[in-house]
C-alpha cells in the first residue's frame, strides 16, 4: 500500500473537516492530480473510509465519485458495519460474563467511541476491543475470557512479560480469530514519566450501556486525554488520522459540557501538556474542531517550545497521520518520527538531538550490517 500524495491528503482532510463547505471541498476533490481509487484505499487503510463516504453524502458530493469507486467504497461501508456488529455481539457476551462475576469494566477507545460518540457503530472502525479492569481482577478477567473460548496470543511476548512490563494483559483472540480483546489495568504505558493515578479515572467513570450491557466509560475529559495520548505517544501520530478524528468528534459532541479544568489537571499529572497541546492544535486547524482559544493559550504558557519547534512538530505530526507505510518514507522512518517523539518528550533540546542522532547511527549500522555482514568494523559511537 502506497502513501497518499499531497493532493490526496489534502482532499481527505478537507472532506473530514466539518467547518468546510461543499464548495470549498469541491475544489480539492476535483484536483486533476487526485486519484479517487488511491484516496479511498488510503482512507480505508487509515480507518476513515466509511466516514469519508458518509461525509461526501452529507455534502451532496457523492456524484463526484467515479461509479466503480463509489460501488467499492459502499461495499466497504457495509463490510465495516457487519464487522462491527459481529464485534458487538461478542462484546455483549464478554461484558455480561464479566458483570456476572462482579467485575467492574470500563470500555475504552473504539468500542466506546462508536456507540457513545459516533452514534453509529459502522462509522468507527476498530481493530480490537480495549477493556479496563482493576489490577486486582486481571487474572480473574483472563480466566473468564479463556472460559469463553478466547486464547492468549503469546507470539510477541508471554503472559508473564505483559504482567510485569505492560499496562494491559496479553491480547486474547477469539476462537475464529476475528476479534482481539486487550484487558488493561491502566490507560498509559508503564514507561510514562509520571504515572497517572488510575483511581481518579475510576472515580469519575460514568455508567453507560454498550452492546446492550450496563458497564462504564471514562468521563469525556479522561476519554479525550486517553485518545490524545494514544495517537501521539507511543504512536507518534503515525497513521493516526482516525485517532485525530476521534478527538475532533469528542469535541464536537461534548465540547459544550467538557470540564476543561479537569482535563488540564489530569494532563498535568500525566506530564502530557505538550502532547495535548499539539493534538488540540491539529484538530482545530486541520479538522475544524471547536477548541477554546483560552485553553490553547494556557497550555502554551506551560510548555517550553520555540516557535520554530512548534511549527516543526505540527508539520511532522500532520503529515505522519496520513502515512500508511512508513518504510516508503525513509525521512520519517529514519529521523522525523524520532525527532517528533523527542521534541515532545525530552526535557532538553540537546538531549532530543543527541537521541535522534544516536538512533540514526544505530539504524545505519544495522542496515549496513545486514547488507555487508561482519565485514564492517565500527568505530565507537560519539553519541
Amino acid at each position: 500500500m502506497t502513501n497518499p500524495s499531497a493532493s490526496e491528503s489534502r482532499a481527505l482532510l478537507s472532506c473530514l473537516a466539518t467547518n468546510r463547505t461543499a464548495q470549498q471541498i469541491l475544489s480539492d476533490i476535483t484536483d486533476p492530480q487526485l486519484s479517487w481509487e488511491k484516496l479511498f484505499d488510503v482512507a480505508c487503510q487509515l480507518g476513515v473510509g466509511p466516514l469519508l463516504y458518509v461525509r461526501l453524502g452529507e455534502l451532496g458530493l457523492r456524484d463526484k465519485i467515479p461509479v466503480d469507486v463509489a460501488r467499492r467504497i459502499k461495499e466497504e461501508c457495509f463490510s465495516s458495519q457487519a464487522r462491527n456488529m459481529k464485534v458487538y455481539v461478542e462484546l455483549k457476551t464478554v461484558l455480561a460474563a464479566l458483570s456476572r462475576e462482579g467485575l467492574s469494566v470500563v470500555v475504552l477507545k473504539g468500542a466506546a467511541l462508536a456507540e457513545l460518540v459516533y452514534r453509529h457503530i459502522g462509522l468507527r472502525t476498530m481493530a480490537d476491543v480495549d477493556l479496563l479492569v482493576e489490577k486486582k481482577n486481571l487474572d480473574k478477567a483472563g480466566a473468564i475470557l479463556e472460559r469463553l473460548g478466547f486464547l492468549p496470543y503469546e507470539g510477541y511476548r508471554d503472559k508473564q512479560w505483559y504482567t510485569e512490563h505492560h499496562h494491559h494483559m496479553v491480547p486474547y483472540v477469539s476462537s475464529d480469530g476475528s476479534m482481539t480483546i486487550e484487558v488493561h489495568w491502566h490507560i498509559i504505558e508503564r514507561t510514562a514519566l509520571i504515572d497517572l493515578p488510575i483511581d481518579q479515572l475510576w472515580a469519575r467513570a460514568q455508567s453507560v450501556r454498550i452492546a446492550s450491557v450496563q458497564c462504564l466509560a471514562l468521563s469525556v475529559e479522561h476519554m479525550l486525554l486517553h485518545v490524545a495520548l494514544h495517537l501521539s505517544s507511543p504512536n507518534r501520530f503515525l497513521g493516526q488520522l482516525r485517532g485525530l478524528y476521534d478527538v475532533a468528534e469528542l469535541l464536537r459532541r461534548f465540547g459544550h459540557e467538557l470540564n476543561w479544568a479537569e482535563l488540564l489537571r489530569v494532563a498535568a499529572l500525566a506530564d502530557a501538556y505538550k502532547y495535548l497541546y499539539v493534538v488540540l492544535c491539529l484538530v482545530r486547524d486541520g479538522l475544524g474542531a471547536p477548541v477554546p482559544v483560552g485553553v490553547l493559550r494556557q497550555l502554551r504558557r506551560e510548555i517550553s517550545l520555540l516557535p520554530l519547534e512548534e511549527r516543526l512538530i505540527k508539520h511532522i505530526g500532520l503529515h505522519a497521520v496520513f502515512i500508511v507505510d512508513v518504510e516508503e518514507d525513509s525521512l520519517y522512518e529514519w529521523m522525523l518520527l524520532d525527532l517528533l517523539k523527542n521534541l515532545l518528550s525530552c526535557t532538553t533540546r540537546r538531549g532530543a538531538c543527541r537521541d535522534v542522532m544516536s538512533k540514526i547511527v544505530q539504524r545505519a549500522r544495522i542496515g549496513l550490517a545486514n547488507k555487508w555482514g561482519h565485514r564492517v568494523k565500527w568505530p565507537a559511537s560519539r553519541f
